[in-house]
């Protein structure tokens, strides 16, 4: 298999940008600490939920009310949770901002103050994953993404007519690790670019009116993507805190932080949503399988003519299995049908996503079984004592919401 390398990039802060940042977001915080406490029962914001005395959780709990998207919630020790949240104001309006909640429901406020505060720039944040001593977090930034439509053109005419137009959105993710605490500064500790398969140009050569032309291939994973965004590349943590595995959409890759690149793990191709397990033996991860694909040729045409092309191929998405691999590759196993898997704290079983709600699986075989009070479910995390499982709800409309619930090992 050919293995994909990508290089750390380092940055770097000035004291005195550091020192107007952290004056600005201390104000802000201010600010915003005196908002929560007027509106924390009333308001539906994302950074806002119930208040609730601290209790013994025995039913389903919801903890957030937001009729926005809350989605990748991991756990921050037995107490509470991070998630990513659509952002609204006071902060910068976004797709993704990394948030942390009590389990037992409260107010939710910025995981990583030093990057996401009122006033501050727009990042698209998800999968955050605190590392094994939680000192660090590393977190995935999308980076590159480009909208449905690849040229602003009134006439688009695809040859199959029934082709689809939407564009392979995703060009390049970054995977960041950062101080919780930040540190005063804004800028992640250390980032790795990952440029991602799908969208490539083709400049055009000789007497063709056009400069090129976008060659599309439209994989299982921009297609989920557009349509579920699921934690595709989430990042997880070896126990040792030392190597992080994630995702590049056709594969899982580990990166070892002692070093400046992530190398590709055999056997793992159509590999997303990777999960180390805790004693470190495994990775699990989702399978996308691609199903059957289609060519198809489209012409974006103005009022002088053509303005651009897409050659593209469309790939179904014929399944969504659940494997683990090795982390040096050497074996595989193949678990069956489902997705999103994450741990048992004994790495004795696994809890996954199937036909819209949550499964418990022992990994040493025995047959899957349905988890009571999960419909609509997704993306699940149980805690580090084993006794509580948090997920997100699909809510009416395609958003979600964070929920708690009792787990027994």
């Amino acid at each position: 298999m050919m293995r994909r390398v990508w290089m750390v990039r380092r940055r770097s802060v000035s004291m005195m940008r550091r020192a107007s940042v952290s004056m600005m977001r201390a104000g802000a915080w201010m600010a915003l600490g005196a908002l929560w406490t007027l509106g924390c029962r009333e308001a539906t914001s994302p950074f806002v939920s119930v208040d609730r005395p601290s209790i013994e959780v025995t039913g389903p709990l919801q903890l957030t009310f937001s009729a926005l998207d809350e989605r990748t919630p991991v756990w921050l020790g037995s107490d509470s949770l991070a998630y990513a949240a659509e952002g609204v104001a006071p902060f910068a309006k976004s797709p993704g901002v990394l948030m942390k909640i009590a389990a037992t429901g409260g107010a939710a406020e910025p995981l990583l103050p030093a990057l996401q505060f009122p006033g501050g720039a727009s990042h698209w944040l998800a999968s955050p994953a605190p590392s094994p001593d939680g000192v660090r977090a590393a977190y995935v930034e999308m980076w590159a993404v480009a909208d449905e439509d690849l040229c602003p053109a009134a006439v688009v005419v695809c040859d199959p007519s029934a082709a689809s137009r939407i564009a392979a959105r995703l060009a390049e993710i970054r995977l960041h690790l950062m101080d919780r605490e930040g540190g005063g500064s804004p800028a992640p500790e250390r980032s790795l670019p990952v440029p991602l398969e799908g969208r490539e140009f083709v400049p055009l050569r000789g007497d063709s009116f056009l400069p090129g032309y976008f060659r599309i291939r439209y994989y299982p994973f921009q297609r989920l993507f557009h349509e579920e965004n699921p934690p595709l590349f989430r990042p997880s943590w070896d126990p040792g805190g030392t190597r992080v595995a994630f995702s590049d959409g056709l594969q899982v890759l580990v990166w070892d932080l002692a070093s400046s690149h992530a190398e590709a793990v055999s056997g793992t191709d159509g590999g997303v949503t990777p999960a180390w397990s805790p004693n470190g033996e495994w990775i699990a991860f989702t399978r996308l399988v691609r199903g059957d694909s289609a060519a198809a040729s489209c012409t974006h045409s103005g009022f002088l003519g053509p303005v651009c092309r897409q050659e593209r191929v469309d790939y179904e998405v014929a399944d969504r299995r659940i494997a683990l691999v090795r982390p040096d590759g050497s074996e595989t196993r193949e678990l069956g049908r489902g997705e999103e898997p994450a741990w048992t704290p004994d790495s004795g079983r696994l809890v996954f996503r199937r036909d819209g709600r949550l499964w418990t699986l022992p990994v040493e075989g025995a047959a899957a079984t349905p988890i009571p009070d999960t419909e609509r479910a997704r993306e699940p995390a149980v805690s580090p004592d084993g006794r509580r499982l948090a997920y997100v709800r699909l809510l009416t409309g395609g958003k979600h919401d964070l929920w708690v619930v009792p787990f027994e090992e």
